[in-house]
C-alpha cells in the first residue's frame, strides 16, 4: 500500500496543473504558497523540484502556453488593424470610436505578447540551463528591453516608411450646401482632440474633419472663420463612405463621415506638403521617443541584475 503524499509533494503536482494552465513560474509559486501553506522558499523549492524530476512535462507546458498567446497575441493585432482599416466594410462606427477600439485591441495584444516573452523566457531557461546565469535572460526586466527593441523598429520603420503621410489620391469629391456655420468641436481629457464640424442639407450625416488630419496647414484661412451658412462647397471623402452618405446613422453606421479635404470656389484648404512635413516630424518624434525607452528599460535591466540579484555560483 503506497504511502500518502506529503504536503511537499501535493506542492509539486499542484504547481504542473498550474504550470499546464498557462501560469507563470511567480504566480505558481505564490499560489501554491497560499493553497499548502508554504513558505516562499519551500514553494519555490517545489517548483524547482517539479523541473528537476519532470523537465520534459514542464517544458511542454510552456511551449503549449507560448504558441497559445502568440495566436492570441497576432489575432488581437489582426482584429485592431482590420477594424482601423476597413471599419466600414466590417461594421465599424468610424471616426475616433474606431480609433479607441483599435488601440483597445492593439492594448491586449500588447499585454498578451508581453506575458508570452515571460513564458519564452522561463521555456529557454529549462531548456538551456546555461541560460541562468546569462545576464539577459535571469533578468526581471529583460521581456521590457525585447519589447523597447521591438518598438524602436517598429517606430523606426514606420518613420522611413512615411506610414503618417497623408495621400489624397483615390477620395470622392461630394458638392454639398451648409445648412449651418462651420464651427470647430474640442473633446476633452488629457490629449484634447479637435474636428471642424460641418453640416449639409438634406443630409442626416455630419462632417468632421479632425486635427489628426489637417493639422491644421491649410492655404486659406480657418475653415470655422471661411465656411457659412448657404455656402456650396466640396468635401473629399473615403468613396466607401458614399454608400452610407443618405443613410440613416446607426450604431454600425457613424453619424459622421470623415472629411480630408475641402474645396470653395476652386480652392483647396489642406497644405498637404506642410502637414506632411509636420506628421513626419512627430513620426520622428516617437521614435527617438522609443529609443529613450530601450535606454531606460536596458539601464533598470543593468541595475536590477547588478543590485538585486546574487550570481550564481
Amino acid at each position: 500500500m503506497s504511502e500518502p503524499l506529503t504536503n511537499f509533494q501535493k506542492a509539486v503536482g499542484y504547481i504542473q496543473l498550474l504550470k499546464q494552465e498557462g501560469k507563470l513560474d511567480a504566480e505558481a509559486v505564490r499560489l501554491t504558497k497560499e493553497v499548502y501553506e508554504l513558505t516562499d522558499e519551500e514553494a519555490k523549492q517545489a517548483l524547482q523540484q517539479f523541473k528537476d524530476d519532470n523537465p520534459e512535462a514542464y517544458t511542454a507546458a510552456s511551449a503549449s502556453n507560448i504558441w497559445h498567446l502568440a495566436w492570441v497575441t497576432v489575432v488581437a493585432v489582426f482584429i485592431a488593424l482590420m477594424y482601423y482599416f476597413f471599419a466600414d466594410e466590417i461594421g465599424g462606427v468610424g471616426g475616433s470610436v474606431t480609433a479607441i477600439v483599435s488601440l483597445v485591441f492593439v492594448f491586449m495584444g500588447f499585454i498578451i505578447f508581453t506575458r508570452m516573452l515571460f513564458t519564452l523566457k522561463e521555456y529557454l531557461i529549462v531548456k538551456h540551463p546555461r541560460l541562468a546565469t546569462n545576464a539577459f535572460f535571469s533578468n526581471k526586466a529583460a521581456p521590457a528591453v525585447v519589447v523597447s527593441i521591438l518598438f524602436v523598429v517598429f517606430s523606426w520603420l514606420n518613420y522611413t516608411n512615411k506610414s503618417d503621410e497623408l495621400t489624397l489620391s483615390g477620395l470622392r469629391d461630394l458638392e454639398i450646401v451648409l445648412e449651418n456655420n462651420c464651427y470647430e468641436e474640442e473633446t476633452g481629457g488629457k490629449s484634447p482632440e479637435s474636428s471642424y464640424i460641418l453640416k449639409a442639407k438634406d443630409i442626416d450625416k455630419e462632417f468632421d474633419w479632425s486635427d489628426e488630419d489637417h493639422k491644421y496647414r491649410f492655404h486659406t484661412q480657418l475653415p470655422d472663420i471661411l465656411l457659412k451658412a448657404g455656402d456650396t462647397i466640396k468635401v473629399y471623402i473615403q468613396p466607401s463612405d458614399i454608400r452610407y452618405m443618405r443613410k440613416e446613422p446607426t450604431f454600425l453606421n457613424s453619424k459622421r463621415t470623415a472629411v480630408y479635404d475641402i474645396e470653395k470656389d476652386g480652392v483647396r484648404f489642406l497644405n498637404l506638403k506642410a502637414r506632411n512635413e509636420i506628421a513626419n516630424q512627430s513620426s520622428y518624434r516617437f521614435f527617438l521617443l522609443c529609443c529613450v525607452a530601450l535606454l531606460i528599460s536596458s539601464i533598470v535591466a543593468v541595475v536590477m541584475h547588478n543590485f538585486m540579484h546574487k550570481p550564481v555560483n
